[in-house]
């Protein structure tokens, strides 16, 4: 159990990184869209963690946008 926990974790830190490199290039969505979708899921062990990501992310945006 131990082992798999440590891999799911890995994975959800692999898909941050994955995103907001996605990100920078601007092939993603607003994170708005993100935040809204993983809101609702039932699994919260690893949604918690990418929604936590994406709030984040979403935050350093409006912090961009309003830079701008």
């Amino acid at each position: 159990m131990r082992g798999r926990a440590r891999g799911n974790k890995e994975r959800i830190i692999i898909l941050a990184h994955q995103t907001e490199a996605m990100a920078r290039q601007k092939i993603l969505r607003d994170a708005a869209y993100y935040i809204k979708k993983s809101e609702g899921r039932s699994n919260k062990s690893g949604a918690m963690g990418v929604l936590a990501m994406m709030q984040a992310f979403k935050a350093r945006q409006d912090a961009a946008k309003k830079a701008d």
